[in-house]
């Protein structure tokens, strides 16, 4: 995964960004503490125009994407798919 710069990502956002729930690892996933990489799950929201639920467990992250108008979707018919 590169961005636009040419370095590579730091994190598979595209992936991350699918709607499921994830669970990542410190250690594993990320290296900062759990707060530490929440505080980037909420950047990255921001930056995206996406908002994030969280949850921390121990050396563990939960996270979810989801659209920030998800009611709207609801309403026209596009619930589930992806915009962005």
């Amino acid at each position: 995964m590169v961005h636009a710069g040419g370095a590579p990502r730091k994190y598979p956002w595209d992936l991350w960004q699918d709607g499921e729930i994830h669970w990542i690892t410190q250690g594993v996933d990320f290296k900062p503490p759990p707060l530490a990489m929440i505080t980037a799950l909420h950047r990255h929201a921001r930056r995206t125009g996406l908002r994030v639920l969280t949850k921390v467990r121990g050396n563990q992250v939960q996270f979810k994407y989801i659209n920030k108008y998800w009611w709207e979707e609801e309403e026209n018919g596009t619930a589930g798919e992806h915009t962005g």
